[in-house]
């Protein structure tokens, strides 16, 4: 859409309303995530800066100094010192362009907010997709809603509303890259580990089926990518459950923003814990929802809530009804044979 913006959802103290966001607000969001994700320059570089400058200062004073005394140096100590300055300054004005780009950091609320609006943009955007309304959803009462904890309103669900299970993680792919001035995750000052793309689940249950929306978010504009839908019958649904798996070397170092000792994840063999619906042609659609060290597990990130073993409980109960068995432990869905009680 050219010139009026996207449509958000503005969501504070449990309550969604909609407005048309301007091309400045998505400014200021940018702005404000660029700063929250950006690396704060080490205050040393704008000593050294400062040095440099005061170094020059006083051989251009020492030059002239020299001068008034006819010093054959004086060519040479000009030269040092408009170098000096000239380095010093330069030094100094990319400190301060850096420090400008990285500060001052947003509040950790604020970005809990942004998130908010953008899972419940991706909710409506799920539903539109598969071609569904909120009334063709078969749903139980949740006792978890992502979307109203993020936005530091009321966590559980009023029962009034309904709403796809939506299921939010880091998108992981990625971590070792980047630009070195920008953090791909940053801890905040609350001590939740938050990521500049996040990957999302919505999972839309009807009368007749079962239907998956997933996509990315860039948190730095709330756009969406890689979007793609699913839709299974649910005799075809084998295994809901979460699984853990080990990866290659995941090494990022995210910022901290709390007054303690900063944490360094530096996992040498990452083990994530992944959410996924199983069907019976193989087919999986899992999103990550815990990362931890395989050699310390007592090293993990700790993510924003989600209310993941609610999602879990509540698909389990709809998949037993919806096919007359039971749930086994690993997540099973077994069918009861024909008599049984």
């Amino acid at each position: 859409m050219a010139g009026t913006g996207r449509e958000v959802i503005d969501v504070f103290n449990g309550k969604v309303s909609k407005y048309m966001d301007s091309n400045s607000e998505v400014d200021r969001r940018q702005q404000k995530v660029e700063k929250y994700f950006r690396r704060t320059p080490d205050p040393k570089e704008r000593t050294r800066a400062i040095f440099l400058i005061s170094a020059a200062a006083f051989g251009a004073l020492l030059a002239i100094i020299m001068f008034s005394q006819g010093s054959g140096f004086l060519g040479v100590l000009l030269a040092a010192s408009g170098f000096g300055g000239y380095r010093g300054i330069q030094k100094k004005t990319d400190y301060d362009q850096r420090y400008a780009a990285a500060e001052p950091k947003p509040r950790d609320e604020e970005m809990d907010e942004f998130l908010a609006n953008d899972l419940a943009i991706v909710c409506e955007q799920a539903t539109r997709c598969l071609g569904l309304t909120l009334d063709e959803l078969e749903l139980f009462p949740q006792q978890w809603d992502p979307v109203a904890n993020l936005a530091r309103g009321n966590p559980f669900v009023d029962q009034q509303e309904k709403r796809p299970w939506v299921i939010f993680g880091p998108e992981v792919r990625g971590f070792s890259f980047g630009p070195k001035l920008r953090a791909f995750s940053t801890v905040g000052r609350d001590g939740f580990c938050r990521f500049a793309a996040y990957e999302v689940m919505v999972i839309c249950p009807t009368g007749y089926h079962l239907a998956l929306y997933q996509c990315t978010i860039d948190f730095l504009t709330g756009g969406l990518r890689q979007e793609q839908t699913r839709e299974y019958h649910y005799a075809d649904v084998v295994s809901v459950s979460t699984t853990t798996r080990s990866d290659q070397k995941l090494s990022f170092q995210p910022l901290d923003l709390r007054d303690v000792k900063r944490v360094n994840y530096d996992f040498e063999n990452a083990l994530f814990r992944d959410f996924e619906i199983v069907v019976s042609s193989g087919d999986r659609s899992k999103i990550v929802v815990g990362i931890q060290d395989e050699e310390r597990p007592d090293r993990q990130v700790t993510l924003q809530p989600s209310g993941i073993d609610e999602v879990i409980r509540s698909v389990r109960r709809m998949l037993k009804e919806k096919k007359g068995g039971v749930v086994g432990p690993a997540g099973q869905i077994k069918r009861l044979p024909p008599g049984s009680a």
